[in-house]
Formats: C-alpha cells, sequence, structure tokens
C-alpha cells in the first residue's frame, strides 16, 4: 500500500466517528450533585382524612372515620398513638369508636373541670418505604357527665301506731362525695322528718311516729290489725347534678285505743239523781256508744239524753256525752247504795263496736242532798264536745 492509500483510509475512520456521535465527551457529568428530595416531595400521595377533632361525652359512645392513602403502588399501614384506655381504632375499616367512662374527666380531684383533651397521632407508613411515615394529630375531647345519682332506701319497713319509724337514706354519686344533697318528701304522709347528718351530708334519716288515728276501721284488715300502708317518693336534688328519685313502701299497723271514759265513781244525791257519762275515742274513727244496764234499779225511773258527735268533723275527737237522771227514789231507798253498770264501745276488727270496756257508778241516797239538773240540750255545750268532756273529767278530779 502507498502512502495515499493509508491517509484514505484514516481520513474515513475519524470521518465515520464523527458521523456515528462520538462527537460527545462521555465524561461530561461527572462531578455534578443530584438534586436533593423536597418535603413536599416526600409527603406527596400521602393522605390522612378524617375531622380535627373528636368530641365525645363520658358514658356515651363516640365515633369517626379517618382514610389515608400513600403514593401507588404502595399499600398503607396507618397506626394510632395516645388512644386512651377502652379506645378502638380499626385500621381497615379506618373506624374510631370510644365510650368514655365517669372517671376519664377528674372531677372528684379538680371539681372545675368540664374537658379532658387527649392528642391522637395517626401515622401512615408505606410498603415501598418504610423509613419514612407522615403522621397527623387529632384532637379527642372529652366532655364531663355528671354520673346519675342513686337514692339508696329498703324497699318497705313497718312500724306501728304510737311507735316510731326511722328509716336510713344514702345517697350515692361518686362524681359528687360532698354533695351538697337536698332530700324532700313526696306524696307522704303528713309529721315525716327528714334529718341530714351532720357529718355526712350524703346521709339522712327519716323519723314517723304515726298516732292512733292514722289507721281506721275504712283501712284494710288481714283479720287480726287493721293496717295502711303508704307509698313514699324520696326526690334528692343536687345544684350538680339531676334530681334523683328513690321510693319506699310503709306498713302502718294499726293498734286499738280503749276509748277514755270520764264519770264519777260514786256520788251521793237526794231522791233524785243524776250524773254524766262521758266517751272520747281516740282512734277518731266514730261517736262511742254508751250501753247502759238497768239491772240493779228496782225503783224510781231511770232515763238518759244523749248527745254525740261525729268523728274528724273539726271540731275535737268523736265524742258521747250522757246525762243519767235516776228520779222518783222511794224514801225508803234513804242510805242505801246502788251501782249502776255500763259500757263504752268503739269499732274493733271484729266488728263495730265491739271494742268495748266496763265501768260503775255508785250512787248513795241521802235525802236532803243537791240534786243535778236533768235537762240538758245541745245549745248548751259547746262545739267541741270531747272538750267539754275533758273539763268534765278534771271536774271530777
Amino acid at each position: 500500500m502507498n502512502t495515499q492509500s493509508y491517509l484514505k483510509i484514516s481520513f474515513s475512520l475519524v470521518s465515520l466517528l464523527t458521523i456515528f456521535g462520538c462527537n460527545q465527551d462521555p465524561y461530561a457529568n461527572i462531578g455534578e450533585l443530584t438534586p436533593k428530595r423536597t418535603l413536599a416531595d416526600m409527603v406527596a400521595g400521602y393522605t390522612i382524612n378524617g375531622p380535627s377533632m373528636i368530641e365525645c361525652t363520658e358514658s356515651l359512645e363516640c365515633g369517626a372515620l379517618v382514610s389515608v392513602s400513600v403514593p401507588s403502588p404502595g399499600t398503607a399501614k396507618i397506626q394510632v398513638l395516645g388512644l386512651p384506655t377502652g379506645a378502638i381504632f380499626d385500621s381497615t375499616t379506618g373506624k374510631f369508636s370510644y365510650t368514655p367512662d365517669y372517671d376519664v374527666v377528674d372531677t372528684i380531684n379538680d371539681p372545675t373541670l368540664t374537658v379532658k383533651t387527649t392528642p391522637l397521632r395517626f401515622v401512615v407508613t408505606s410498603s415501598l418505604d418504610q423509613s419514612f411515615a407522615y403522621d397527623r394529630i387529632i384532637t379527642l375531647v372529652v366532655k364531663n357527665k355528671q354520673r346519675p345519682t342513686q337514692v339508696v332506701v329498703a324497699a318497705s319497713a313497718e312500724v306501728s301506731e304510737g311507735q316510731t319509724l326511722t328509716q336510713e337514706v344514702n345517697i350515692v354519686n361518686p362524681d359528687l362525695p360532698h354533695g351538697p344533697f337536698y332530700l324532700n318528701i313526696e306524696n307522704g304522709p303528713a309529721g315525716v322528718q327528714v334529718i341530714q347528718d351532720p357529718s355526712k351530708e350524703s346521709h339522712f334519716t327519716l323519723k314517723f311516729t304515726p298516732d292512733a288515728s292514722f289507721v281506721n276501721n275504712g283501712d284494710v284488715s288481714d283479720g287480726t290489725d287493721f293496717y295502711k300502708t303508704v307509698s313514699l317518693n324520696i326526690r334528692v336534688n343536687s345544684p350538680n347534678s339531676e334530681s334523683a328519685l328513690g321510693s319506699t313502701v310503709w306498713k302502718v299497723k294499726d293498734v286499738r285505743v280503749a276509748p277514755v271514759i270520764v264519770a264519777p265513781d260514786t256520788i251521793t244525791q237526794g231522791l233524785n239523781a243524776n250524773f254524766v257519762i262521758g266517751a272520747i275515742d281516740y282512734n277518731e274513727e266514730e261517736s262511742p256508744k254508751i250501753l247502759l244496764d238497768t239491772q240493779q234499779v228496782q225503783y224510781g225511773t231511770l232515763s238518759t239524753q244523749v248527745i254525740n258527735q261525729a268523728a274528724k268533723n273539726g271540731k275535737g275527737l268523736p265524742a258521747t256525752l250522757m246525762m243519767v237522771s235516776w228520779n222518783n227514789i222511794p224514801s225508803w231507798e234513804d242510805g242505801k247504795t246502788t251501782s249502776i253498770h255500763y259500757s263504752v264501745c268503739t269499732h274493733g276488727v271484729k266488728g263495730k263496736f265491739a271494742e268495748c270496756v266496763a265501768k260503775e257508778t255508785k250512787i248513795t241516797i241521802r235525802t236532803g242532798s243537791s240534786e243535778l239538773t236533768s235537762n240538758f240540750s245541745p245549745t248548751d255545750l259547746s262545739d267541741n264536745l270531747s272538750e267539754v268532756i275533758l273539763s268534765i273529767a278534771k271536774g271530777n278530779n
């Protein structure tokens, strides 16, 4: 090959290299820095969607939905930090549910508290990049709710007329250990005492002493006794909670009170003898019946006049007043003593006027002795017959 041919071949190779791209520098980018990823680049595609605040109330169920996403084709994984006891988050459905109990808002140590806030941190990671986590805070707010106040009292109690019933009532509310509490009796009998323990504001005592008139012959009988049942509603109020209601039933058993008899044991009079018998029913049911036994009176004329005062008429107790007149006594009875027997009866378990008390008055005849007038009428007496009888009793004494 001559020199001219060699030069032509060399030139052709250089031309080919130029034509097919060898004109670029293969080391042109060596030494340059790759651009840094910004925060916007890192969080792109990550989302946590949900409310900014979840509001709950003690003792009531609450909830919220939270959805998340990560850049495709990754799979999201979510966890919640700071969940309170009892709260549940389902990562599959994104449902948060919670029923806070009554102790979440600590009003016992701080009565001024009305809410409790807790930050919940929702954290999302991608299956493609576990080194990066995206999070968001959702605030959990729990509102205080007072526990319902409970009235603790025995369901029933029993007492007899003339005795005192004592029943304990305790008010329970852990949110209000010191109350204050105010107790009132609704639809109870008159005379119920409510006594609050000065050393424990949640403790009360009920006292009730039914008198002899509380149960009467119109009430229920079990064949042995009359009795009356009364239902009491016990209302408790507090400025810091809703009112509460308790109840109890009292059974009051009847105690039959014998009729009071007012009459002289002995009298001395002339040939016309007169005396008064008074009777009062402290059961406050009806005017007593006075039954006179005339068998001992062999001579003269025995007559009576009677005034009754009905039961519960607003003018004293049921009462009966009887004037007994023994007239035309023969003179040969002078110096002799005769007993006049009588019974005073009121209503009993076995029937009307079945409870009787017997008494006698001894009359000694003395010629020339003073005599009582034998005639009287209702207009001569006070409207309150029982008071008249009691005044006669004082005179006899």
